[in-house]
C-alpha cells in the first residue's frame, strides 16, 4: 500500500495530485472519526454544531464533541486549519485546505438591530440586519451592491460600511430575489444611513456627503443602478474589467485587508465565506481562480474599493485663533507663539 499523509504542505500538492489523478490505486479515505481515541463527552457539544457535523458526515456525538473541543481549545476557531488536521471528508483534505483566501477567522456576532422591508407586492419581507446602530458610527457611509440573477444560485448582497474605519453596518442577501427587489432594499438601507446624515446636519454636526452607492457593472448591475436613479439616488458604477480572475483577486484582497486585520466581522456569511473561499493549487503548484462562496466579501469588496479612492474625511476641528496659543512658561505677558515671531 502507498500511504501520503493529507496535511502536509499543499504548496507542494502530492496529496491531492494523488488522489484525484486517476490510476490504477484502490484509494481509501480513513475520515478522523475513524480515530476511536478522538472522544469527548458530549455535555458541552451545542446543537448547532451537532447538525453542522452531521452534515459533514459525522456520526459520533463523541466524536462530534471532540472536534469541537479541539476546534476550540486547540485551533482558536480556525474551521479550515482544522480541516486539514482532521479532515472527515475529501474535500475537508484537499478542496478547503488548497489555498485559503483569508488568513483569518472573523468572529461571530448577532445583529443589533433588524430591519424589515417589505417587498414590491407586499408578500414578503425582507430582513435587513445591522450590526452597529448608524448613530454609534461616524455618519459617513459606503453601501456596496453584488447583483446576481436571483435564480436560487448566487446570493444578492447590500452590504453597508462605515467609512471611518471600514466595519460593517448593514447587511442583506438573498439568492432568489430579482434585481427590481435588490434595488428596493438598496434603496431602503441608503434611506435609513441617510436619514442618519441628514439629523446630524440639523443638529450642526459635519456630514460632508450622503451615503454612496456602489454597483457593479456586470451584466446584471445595469438595471439595478437604473432602478436606484429612478428613487432619486445616484449610484457609483464600479467597472471592473473583463477579466475575471483579476476583477475578483482585486476586489476580494480589499475585503481580505478588512477581515484579517480585525475590522470586518459579524454576519456568520462572511465566516462561512472565509472558511471555504480558496484558491484551487494545480498539480504545477500553481493557483487560479477561486472556489466558494464569496458574495457577501464581494459586495464589502465593492466598498473597500471605493473607500481607496474616496477616503473618510474627518470632520475639521474647531478654528482657532493663534493670538490666543499663549507661552504659559515665561512670566513675561502672554505672546502669541508661532512662526516669525508669533
Amino acid at each position: 500500500p502507498c500511504v501520503i499523509e493529507s496535511t502536509m504542505d499543499m504548496k507542494d500538492p502530492l496529496a491531492a495530485s494523488v488522489w484525484n489523478k486517476p490510476s490504477r490505486y484502490t484509494k481509501v479515505f480513513f475520515p478522523v472519526e475513524m480515530h476511536e481515541e478522538y472522544r469527548h463527552p458530549t455535555d458541552d457539544l451545542p446543537e448547532h454544531v451537532e447538525e453542522e457535523l452531521s452534515e459533514r458526515g459525522f456520526t459520533n456525538r463523541e466524536a462530534m464533541a471532540w472536534y469541537y473541543d479541539q476546534l476550540i481549545n486547540a485551533m482558536d476557531g480556525d474551521e479550515i486549519a482544522m480541516k486539514r488536521e482532521y479532515p472527515q471528508t475529501v474535500e475537508d483534505a484537499f478542496s478547503v485546505a488548497s489555498g485559503r483566501w483569508f488568513a483569518t477567522t472573523p468572529k461571530e456576532t448577532k445583529p443589533l438591530h433588524v430591519r424589515r422591508v417589505d417587498s414590491r407586492d407586499g408578500t414578503q419581507q425582507w430582513r435587513v440586519e445591522y450590526w452597529q446602530h448608524p448613530e454609534d458610527t461616524r455618519g459617513q457611509f459606503l453601501i456596496g451592491v453584488d447583483v446576481a440573477k436571483g435564480g436560487g444560485g448566487d446570493n444578492s448582497v447590500v452590504a453597508a460600511i462605515d467609512k471611518a474605519d471600514g466595519s460593517i453596518v448593514a447587511t442583506w442577501t438573498h439568492n432568489r430575489a430579482d434585481r427590481d427587489e435588490l434595488a428596493r432594499v438598496a434603496f431602503e438601507v441608503h434611506r435609513s444611513l441617510d436619514a442618519e446624515v441628514s439629523l446630524r446636519r440639523q443638529e450642526g454636526a459635519h456630514a460632508p456627503s450622503r451615503p454612496e452607492v456602489i454597483v457593479e457593472m456586470n451584466g446584471y448591475g445595469t438595471p439595478v443602478w437604473e432602478a436606484l436613479i429612478d428613487a432619486g439616488v445616484t449610484p457609483v458604477k464600479l467597472h471592473t474589467g473583463s477579466r475575471e480572475e483579476t476583477r475578483n483577486f482585486t476586489i476580494l484582497g480589499e475585503t481580505r485587508r478588512f477581515v484579517d486585520s480585525g475590522v470586518a466581522y459579524g454576519p456568520a456569511l462572511l465566516v462561512e465565506e472565509c472558511n471555504k473561499l480558496h484558491r484551487p493549487v494545480s498539480d504545477d503548484g500553481e493557483t487560479k481562480g477561486f472556489r466558494g462562496p464569496k458574495d457577501l466579501s464581494m459586495a464589502l469588496g465593492f466598498a473597500y474599493t471605493h473607500l481607496r479612492t474616496h477616503p473618510y474625511l474627518p470632520p475639521p476641528g474647531p478654528k482657532i485663533n493663534p493670538a490666543l496659543i499663549y507661552d504659559s512658561a515665561s512670566d513675561a505677558p502672554p505672546r502669541p507663539r508661532g512662526r516669525g515671531g508669533w
